[in-house]
This record gives structure tokens, C-alpha cells and sequence, in this order.
């Protein structure tokens, strides 16, 4: 099951399309080519997985906990979004503690 961020970030070149790519992303439909979701890490030790959102059509992705905190139109676009992540948790707090911003679960 995904669950999307109330304030989700979005990369530059999905501006706008963000609400629009949600629930074909739920439902596991075709998007357009790169489109990469930004959830909390699986295994727990590091911060954050990149996945293509393509995956959402298979059905074990379907069945996962996901939590969604960002979209991008590539991955590249995703490292980058990834890299404001993190410094916007700087900027707000000092300090690095990326899960405790973010409300790790």
C-alpha cells in the first residue's frame, strides 16, 4: 500500500503533475518514462529508497508499506531532490536527523 506525503516533493520536470500521477501510481499504471518515487529505506539503516514508479504495477510491490515523500521525472532528478531533502532538515533544525524531521516510522 502506498501512502503519500501531505507535502510531497516534487522534482523540477513533474511540476504541477504531482496530484495527477498520484492515483496512477496507486493503481500501478503506465507513466511517463523515469518517474521515481522517493520513499523511506526498507532496511531501515539508510534513509531513503529510490524506486521507479513503473514497479507499482507488479503486484509485490502493491502489496508493500510505502511511504512516499517525493516524486521526480528521473533518477538524477531524484538525487537531486533527495540532496533539498536533507538540507532543508539542516536548514530547520541544525542538525541531520533526517528520519526524526521527516516523522520516521
Amino acid at each position: 500500500m502506498l501512502t503519500f506525503r501531505e507535502n510531497l516533493f516534487v522534482g523540477e520536470s513533474l511540476k504541477g503533475k504531482g496530484e495527477k500521477l498520484i492515483p496512477r501510481i496507486k493503481k500501478g499504471k503506465r507513466l511517463g518514462k523515469g518517474v521515481t518515487m522517493i520513499t523511506y529505506a526498507a532496511n531501515g539503516r539508510d534513509l531513503f529508497d529510490l524506486i521507479p514508479a513503473k514497479e507499482m504495477k507488479y503486484p509485490v510491490r502493491q502489496k508493500q508499506e510505502l511511504y512516499v515523500l517525493g516524486l521526480a521525472g528521473s533518477r538524477e532528478e531524484a538525487l537531486a531532490l533527495v540532496q533539498e531533502m536533507v538540507m532543508e532538515v539542516y536548514r530547520q533544525t541544525g542538525d541531520f536527523d533526517v528520519r526524526g524531521y521527516f516523522g520516521w516510522q
